[in-house]
């Protein structure tokens, strides 16, 4: 049979010779492969942190960013703070994973407010071991909501309500009549966006409050400025500005590149000449800043 297949292949007797011990070598090397896999070879294993031991802090933000570092992992920065307002910035460095800071401030974003410490362990987003870390550092200023409740006599001796608007929760301002849950909500986000109402011409800026809307509202909106959040032109980050709706991005964003190559500002002609922009423009965010 072998002679009959070297005849066929018209193979000599050393070039056969040749292939049986090719056949055996490789034969050799398969056994010797599969007994080293299972008496002597183990895998390597090792850690990001062992191989990138300095990168670790440069990729903390993007770890933290994509949701995958627990609020356990991460060193938290303790401090005293209001949940009402607070910056997504300020939540990630009480230790909120950015999923979570992010789904606190939609949460505001749909009119949602802290009346007390207790109302933030009800966000599922933080769990009761977190929230038993962060309640001795919250304060909530106390708001007698009845206080903003004012009773007014109207025409014909009715009396009706007037809202302080700077510091009620959507659910109060649906009180006012013509207000329902849509424009409650897009109040409450424009004034978290704005820090708080100075006049109240500024709720003509909300989306679907024309002159009839805003002619049958007004009488029953009251404004109390000591509610209002200021913005220190000195220090605040360009994550802090972003929000403030009377400036576009790039005006933002040159205002605090200034700062950074000039020091800090000392008056509003500064800051008027630094981003080129009009009386219209200063006139709306003058109230709200500050030179600390």
């Amino acid at each position: 049979m072998i002679s009959k297949i070297k005849a066929y292949f018209n193979i000599s007797r050393s070039e056969w010779r040749g292939m049986i011990v090719v056949f055996f070598l490789l034969m050799l090397t398969y056994i010797f492969n599969k007994v080293y896999e299972k008496q002597v070879y183990s895998p390597l294993k090792f850690s990001v942190e062992e191989i990138f031991p300095l990168s670790k802090d440069a990729l903390s933000p993007i770890i933290e960013k994509s949701g995958t570092l627990s609020s356990k992992t991460k060193v938290a920065e303790l401090f005293i703070f209001n949940p009402n307002g607070l910056s997504l910035e300020d939540w990630m460095k009480l230790g909120l994973s950015y999923k979570q800071a992010l789904s606190i401030k939609k949460y505001e974003d749909k009119g949602g407010r802290f009346l007390k410490k207790e109302d933030l362990k009800k966000m599922y987003v933080i769990s009761e071991e977190v929230y038993r870390t962060l309640e001795p550092y919250i304060s909530i200023p106390k708001i007698d909501v009845n206080r903003n409740l004012k009773p007014e006599l109207g025409k014909a001796g009715i009396v009706s309500l007037s809202i302080d608007i700077n510091s009620v929760d959507s659910s109060t301002i649906q009180l006012i009549k013509g207000i329902g849950p849509a424009y409650a909500s897009r109040i409450i986000r424009y004034r978290d966006r704005l820090g708080g109402f100075i006049k109240k011409e500024q709720l003509r800026d909300v989306y679907g409050v024309d002159s009839l809307k805003f002619a049958e509202i007004s009488p029953h909106i009251k404004i109390d400025t000591q509610h209002v959040r200021f913005i220190d032109i000195n220090a605040i980050t360009i994550e802090e500005f972003r929000r403030f709706p009377y400036l576009t991005y790039r005006q933002k964003s040159v205002i605090l590149a200034y700062r950074k190559q000039h020091g800090a500002y000392q008056n509003f002609e500064q800051i008027r000449k630094a981003a080129l922009l009009d009386l219209e423009i200063m006139d709306k965010i003058t109230p709200y800043i500050k030179f600390k």
